[in-house]
């Protein structure tokens, strides 16, 4: 018999890359922040929009977390932006669902 399911068995797990994300294009290896250290540059009213919008609007937020960034992440930015969308989207929503070693992911 299986062992009962707790509450925190939902959880995603703890990352083991690190602090950051990092994704692989060509060979070369870029890193991003997690998405949640940026949150707070996106106001209310764009937040609510993106939750409206479904699909679309989650896309519009992630490319503004993205794009609140800054410098720091022009180069990783700018290969993701390179890319085909099919290639550019899996990474952009794992990035948006990335949870630090000692932190949580954008939703948490």
């Amino acid at each position: 018999m299986a062992a009962p399911r707790k509450p925190q068995d939902r959880l995603a797990k703890k990352a083991d890359e690190g602090e950051n994300f990092t994704f692989e294009h060509d060979g070369e290896s870029f890193e991003l922040p997690p998405a949640s250290t940026v949150a707070h540059c996106i106001t209310g009213r764009q937040t609510r929009q993106s939750v409206i919008d479904g699909d679309l609007g989650q896309l519009r937020l992630a490319f503004l977390l993205l794009d609140a960034l800054g410098d720091d992440a022009d180069e990783a930015r700018e290969v993701l932006y390179s890319m085909p969308s099919p290639d550019m989207m899996p990474i952009v929503f794992r990035w948006l669902s990335f949870k630090p070693a000692d932190g949580a992911s954008l939703g948490e």
